[in-house]
């Protein structure tokens, strides 16, 4: 056994910031961190924002008396795995599956805020204060971490743009300029700071390859995306309702894939440790959440509305799945886990 296996414990988030100074650290962002500066993304309100569906579709939320996009769109992947339907029902399903996908991309560039402008000063500084401690330029060379998200928005990107000099936080988009107009070609060699894991808005597959949205004047973001959607390009997004369906969707870009392995080499990395922020450790991201047992990675420190005392039995489940991954490896550290109170913690105000 890889030393003693302690149950998980409270902490406070400056304690933990404190207690890992000469660690680097890693930051896994989840829908948590967008929904505590725009509550218009939780579930229900993106649900609402989507408009009329089709009959089909439309009686699949109510059946499983859900809001979820992802978990409809689950429900839609386990059907057509199902090789004993007819081709009609399964080019039923898939229509339905395309339709609640772009209903989901649709109600997100309904609910998301139109330019960075509505973005106050003191929120953004907010932002980037919670986020120096891991990617801070402020921080040793060594002991610089990386930032993961699953979030599709733009907060995050806005924040960042508007961070000056106070981080460290590259994304491996390269600006440059051609008829398209500006914007960021990825740079599969660079090491990036900011990974995306499942994605987002402004991510977008080219005949020249993985492409990043910039700025231009008189066209913002939201404009260009929603522009795209109405001519039918979608952007990249891991939009799939279970972790094997989005694992399947990220091996097929080259992207996404180089994402996935810039969270498993960070998890690897045994001068580290991982906080999490508005990340609910649900199922459907297994995918993410089973590298920590089989990395390297000395603690990880769990974000979580209400803490331990109010997550325990989902924070539990996962524990034993990592500590079991760690002690079959003999090369793996133990794994120590601490569970902060996120609503004492705010990345925004």
């Amino acid at each position: 056994m890889n030393g003693a296996q302690v149950e998980p414990q409270p902490i406070e988030f400056r304690e933990a910031i404190t207690l890992t100074e000469s660690k680097r650290r890693y930051l896994l962002l989840g829908n948590g961190f967008s929904i505590n500066a725009r509550p218009s993304f939780a579930y229900p309100s993106l649900f609402r924002q989507a408009g009329l569906f089709s009959q089909d579709v439309s009686q699949l939320f109510a059946h499983h008396q859900t809001n979820d996009f992802e978990h409809v769109l689950g429900v839609l992947k386990d059907r057509l795995s199902d090789e004993a339907a007819s081709e009609t029902k399964r080019a039923d399903w898939r229509r339905q599956e395309e339709e609640v996908r772009a209903g989901f991309i649709r109600s997100l560039s309904s609910v998301h805020p139109d330019s960075s402008h509505s973005m106050a000063p003191d929120e953004r500084d907010k932002c980037v204060g919670f986020l120096e401690p891991f990617v801070g330029r402020k921080r040793p060379q060594k002991l610089l971490g990386r930032v993961y998200t699953t979030n599709y928005d733009l907060l995050l990107y806005w924040a960042l743009a508007g961070s000056g000099r106070r981080l460290h936080c590259y994304d491996a988009h390269i600006s440059r300029v051609e008829k398209q107009g500006i914007y960021g070609e990825w740079q599969e060699e660079k090491n990036p700071g900011l990974v995306y894991l499942h994605g987002a808005l402004h991510l977008y597959d080219t005949r020249i390859g993985q492409i990043m949205l910039r700025y231009r004047a008189g066209h913002n973001l939201i404009d260009q995306t929603r522009r795209r959607l109405d001519e039918g390009r979608f952007p990249v997004i891991v939009s799939e309702g279970t972790s094997a369906a989005k694992a399947e969707r990220i091996s097929r870009s080259r992207y996404l894939d180089q994402a996935q392995g810039w969270f498993r080499r960070g998890m690897r990395d045994p001068t580290g440790v991982l906080f999490t922020y508005g990340h609910s450790l649900s199922d459907r991201d297994g995918h993410i959440l089973r590298e920590i047992g089989r990395g390297r990675v000395s603690a990880i420190y769990i974000g979580a509305y209400g803490g331990l005392s109010g997550n325990h039995e989902a924070v539990t489940a996962w524990a034993e799945g990592w500590w079991k991954a760690r002690r079959a490896n003999p090369k793996a550290p133990p794994l120590a886990i601490y569970v902060y109170d996120t609503a004492l913690t705010s990345p925004w105000r």
